[in-house]
């Protein structure tokens, strides 16, 4: 039977990376959920003679949870110039990868080995606190600020106003729906009384999102 000629394996085959920033897509971060592969077509047979571009059907590329699974599945057949292949809505956890070469039918239809596995970790990034904002609560669009003694209560010497939207700092007295909180002194319209130099204001705030939350 005649020797079969397998494909040069690795750097002169399908050479498979894991690409976490290429210098090519580093103006395009990737989702959390997605993986950019990309690799280097195969050049030659593994006795060294060439291999033509033309003669290679497509890169077959599978997937598994692990470097050493013993079942893998099939992610895509990618057919040359083509040499990366994005993957989204990925799971949480580890995600890995191999590759081959697959010549055409005229080429013999040869099929190289298997690349070493590539992995990526997809980890769900954590979600932002919810904003706290200055609430309109008379319909104006402002709210009354109130100075903050040196106890870090809220006294009823109200010293000017702010915008609602204005955002919120750290909070001094909650009410069921409201809470006062430290708003920047920059952003307050003074008011006929004024804050002693230096302290803290605050204004009625609440969650950006409180609507839907109490839904």
């Amino acid at each position: 039977m005649t020797t079969i000629r397998r494909l040069m394996y690795l750097n002169a085959a399908v050479f498979l990376l894991m690409v976490a920033a290429m210098p090519a897509l580093a103006q395009t971060a990737l989702p959390w959920n997605s993986a950019q592969i990309t690799w280097t077509q195969a050049t030659q047979y593994t006795d060294g003679s060439p291999l033509a571009v033309a003669d290679i059907q497509h890169v077959q590329l599978e997937w598994a949870a692990a470097p050493t699974a013993t079942t893998w599945t099939q992610q895509a057949n990618v057919s040359p110039p083509t040499t990366t292949l994005r993957v989204d809505n990925l799971p949480a956890g580890q995600r890995c990868w191999r590759a081959r070469t697959v010549l055409t039918a005229s080429a013999g239809g040869l099929q190289s080995d298997w690349t070493n596995p590539v992995c990526k970790t997809i980890t769900r990034p954590n979600p932002n606190p919810p904003v706290l904002q200055v609430a309109d609560v008379f319909g104006t669009g402002s709210a009354p600020v109130a100075w903050v003694n040196g106890s870090g209560k809220v006294t009823d010497r109200m010293v000017g106003s702010v915008a609602a939207g204005t955002l919120c700092g750290q909070c001094f007295a909650t009410t069921p729906t409201l809470s006062w909180c430290e708003v920047p002194r920059a952003a307050v319209v003074p008011g006929s009384v004024t804050a002693p130099g230096g302290g803290t204001v605050a204004a009625p705030c609440h969650y950006a999102d409180l609507a839907l939350r109490a839904a």
